[in-house]
C-alpha cells in the first residue's frame, strides 16, 4: 500500500503540473533538428522511458498478484537489462548539450571544441579500471560517460572564465549565476553517482566469515584481525563487541568495532550494529554475526568502492537543482508574462467600454 500510495501522490502532482502548463506547450519557436533544444527533449524521452520501464517494473507484479495470475518478482537482472541502456546515452548528451548551441548548431563546431574533452574521457575511462585489478567492457564505459560529463563541465566553466575582453569580476558574475552553476554541480553530482555505481556494481566484496581471538582474514586486499571480544554496556543496552584491526601490506587502516546489542526492553531480538570505515574511495565495514562452536563468532566483511562518491553526488545533484531553479531571471521572466498578459486584456477591454457607454 505504501508503494501504491507513493506512486498515485507522484502521479497525481506531475499530471497537475501538466495540465497546468499544457497550454503553453509548443509556444517557443522552431529549432533545427541538432540544437540545445532537441538534445534537451532526447534527454527528456530517454528519461520518460526510462521512468516507464521502473513503472512496469514495479507494478507488473503487483498487478499479477492482485488479479490472482500468479506471483513473480523483478529484480536487478531486469533493471540492469533495461535501465542501463536507456541511461548511456542520456549520460552522452549531458556533457553534449552545454556546447551545442540554442535554436541551431553546426556539429562539426561542437566536435571541434570537445574532441579533447572527448580523447581524454575515453582514455581516463579506458586507464580507470585497471586501477580497480580488472577492467570490464561496461565499467570502463561507464566511466569514460561520467568523465565526458566531468570535464565538458569544467571546458564550459573555463570558456565563460575565458571568453572576451571583459573585466574578470563580470566573467565571474556569469560563471556563479545560479542557473549556470546550479546545471553544473548537478551534472557533475550525476557523473559521480554513475563513477559510484559503476564502481560498486562491479568491484563491491562481501565475505562470511568464521573467526576467533587472534585469527587473521582477508578481503579486497585488506587483512581483518580479531583481537578480542568483549561485553560492553550502552544506555540502555548491553553488547558483544569485536575488537578488529585492519591492515593493508602491513600499515595499520582503521580498528573497528562490531556489536551485537541486546536492548533493555527486547533482550530476546538482538541487534546488529556494523562497524564502518569510510575513505574518499572505499567503504570498509564488519557486522558481527552469531557465536558459533567455543570462541568463534561469524562475520560478514564488506567493501564497496567510491560510495562517497554517491552520496557527495546525491548532494551536490540536489543543491544543483536548487540553485537552478532559484535563478532571478526565471522570476523575472514569469513576471513580465503576467505583466504581458495583463496589459494585452486591458487594451483589449478598453473598446468594449466605449461602446457600450
Amino acid at each position: 500500500m505504501f508503494i501504491l500510495g507513493m506512486l498515485a501522490l507522484t502521479l497525481l502532482g506531475s499530471l497537475t503540473v501538466y495540465a497546468w502548463r499544457a497550454p503553453k506547450v509548443g509556444l517557443g519557436g522552431s529549432f533545427a533538428w541538432y540544437s540545445r533544444e532537441s538534445l534537451m527533449m532526447a534527454n527528456n524521452v530517454l528519461l520518460a522511458v526510462a521512468c516507464a520501464a521502473v513503472f512496469i517494473g514495479t507494478l507488473y507484479p503487483l498487478a499479477l498478484d492482485a488479479f490472482g495470475l500468479g506471483k513473480i518478482s523483478v529484480g536487478p537482472p531486469y533493471f540492469d537489462t533495461v535501465f542501463a541502456p536507456l541511461m548511456l546515452p542520456l549520460l552522452f548528451l549531458i556533457g553534449l548539450g552545454p556546447a551545442v548551441m540554442w535554436k541551431q548548431a553546426n556539429p562539426s563546431d561542437t566536435f571541434r571544441q570537445l574532441r579533447w574533452a572527448l580523447l581524454v574521457s575515453v582514455i581516463a575511462g579506458g586507464l580507470w579500471p585497471l586501477t580497480m585489478g580488472a577492467w570490464r567492457p561496461l565499467t570502463a564505459l561507464s566511466l569514460m560517460l561520467a568523465s565526458w560529463i566531468i570535464l565538458t563541465a569544467l571546458l564550459d566553466i573555463h570558456k565563460r572564465l575565458g571568453s572576451g575582453r571583459q573585466p574578470l569580476a563580470v566573467r565571474l558574475r556569469k560563471v556563479m549565476r545560479p542557473s549556470f552553476m546550479g546545471m553544473h554541480l548537478a551534472h557533475v553530482g550525476l557523473a559521480l553517482i554513475v563513477v559510484a555505481i559503476a564502481m560498486v556494481n562491479t568491484y563491491e566484496v562481501e565475505r562470511d566469515v568464521r573467526m576467533e581471538p587472534g585469527q587473521t582474514t582477508s578481503a579486497a586486499g585488506f587483512d581483518f584481525t580479531l583481537q578480542r571480544m568483549e561485553m560492553v554496556r550502552g544506555p540502555n543496552w548491553d553488547a558483544d563487541q569485536a575488537v578488529i584491526d585492519v591492515t593493508r601490506d602491513g600499515r595499520p587502516v582503521a580498528t573497528l568495532l562490531p556489536q551485537r546489542r541486546y536492548y533493555d526492553t527486547q533482550p530476546q531480538n538482538p541487534m546488529h550494529q556494523a562497524s564502518l570505515h569510510r575513505a574518499a574511495t572505499r567503504d570498509v565495514y564488519v557486522s558481527l554475526g552469531e557465536r558459533l562452536v567455543g570462541d568463534a563468532w561469524s562475520f560478514r566483511l564488506y567493501y564497496k568502492p567510491y560510495m562517497f562518491w554517491m552520496w557527495s553526488g546525491a548532494i551536490m545533484l540536489a543543491v544543483g537543482g536548487l540553485l537552478a531553479a532559484s535563478d532571478r531571471r526565471y522570476r523575472l521572466a514569469r513576471n513580465r508574462a503576467v505583466d504581458t498578459r495583463h496589459s494585452a486584456g486591458t487594451q483589449g477591454s478598453g473598446p468594449a467600454r466605449e461602446v457600450t457607454s
